[in-house]
């Protein structure tokens, strides 16, 4: 049996790894993660992405692009920039808590 992607909508993403590099941060979620997600999770509300320091700007694009429902996003530690931010608020304006 296989369940049709619009019955499975994520709207809550918490990503992880299970490898810490030794400075302590998540190296194996990366914008290709985030661009996997904006095309398949179009109802995600909220993501955490806490030390995912591969996350860029790129990435943050390619979410912004695919998921304008987001109202949460954690993005401590990862290298995003002002400019990514600023992006992210003019193509997703329900973000009302964004964690840098």
């Amino acid at each position: 049996m296989q369940i049709e992607s619009a019955m499975f909508q994520p709207r809550k993403v918490v990503l992880s790894s299970n490898y810490i590099n030794e400075t302590d941060r998540y190296t194996d979620v990366t914008d290709q993660a985030l661009a996997y997600i904006s095309v398949n999770c179009p109802e995600l509300r909220m993501l955490q992405l806490c030390e995912c320091t591969e996350v860029t700007d790129d990435g943050l694009r390619a979410l912004a692009n695919g998921c304008s429902k987001i109202s949460e996003i954690d993005l401590t530690g990862t290298s995003v920039s002002d400019k990514g931010v600023a992006y992210l608020k003019s193509k997703c304006p329900r973000v009302m808590s964004l964690r840098l």
